[in-house]
């Protein structure tokens, strides 16, 4: 009798995993919104790596990378004026998140929502950030806009002391 009440008891919680959201532990959130999974597919669609002009007029490459099973996408930001910086792109819920770890030496979150249909555009807004103040220097903004299978334009927007300071566009061209 022991033996069958203890079956029972696993079947229950076997039966209760996908309730729990256990069952899918380690794989993409499949409960998030179908917008969202297209803004984040759009994502994952730029791994490789992308030439594009710094700030400063030199040349930069920017290189993406799916990682953690699929779960994040890792962008990498070289140029030879500034140090290397790297920003990981996430789902959270039915928004896609960021976070950008600065050669300023901050890491400000933003997040996104994603419109229904054809992703054309992503635009991320500050949500907050670790090691800073608000009103610290930042990325404050990301507009992302996808041309083509090719070509994209980022738009980061850099504030200071609660305002716009200026916009650093790098129109991105896939190199492989």
């Amino acid at each position: 009798m022991k033996r069958f009440m203890l079956a029972m008891v696993m079947l229950a919680l076997v039966a209760a995993l996908p309730n729990l959201g256990l069952a899918g532990y380690g794989h993409e959130n499949k409960a998030a919104g179908s917008s969202t999974n297209a803004g984040f597919e759009k994502l994952k669609s730029l791994a490789g790596t992308w030439d594009t002009t710094a700030p400063e007029g030199g040349p930069a490459t920017v290189t993406y990378q799916v990682v953690s099973n699929g779960t994040a996408v890792m962008e990498t930001i070289s140029h030879s004026d500034e140090p290397q910086m790297i920003t990981m792109y996430t789902v959270d819920g039915d928004h896609l998140m960021m976070t950008h770890y600065c050669g300023i030496g901050n890491q400000p979150r933003m997040r996104a929502s994603v419109s229904s249909g054809d992703v054309k555009e992503l635009k991320f807004n500050f949500v907050d950030g670790a090691n800073m103040k608000k009103t610290d220097m930042h990325m404050h903004a990301l507009d992302m806009k996808f041309i083509d299978a090719t070509h994209v334009d980022a738009v980061w927007s850099l504030w200071d002391k609660g305002k716009l300071q200026n916009d650093h566009t790098f129109n991105l061209t896939k190199k492989s």
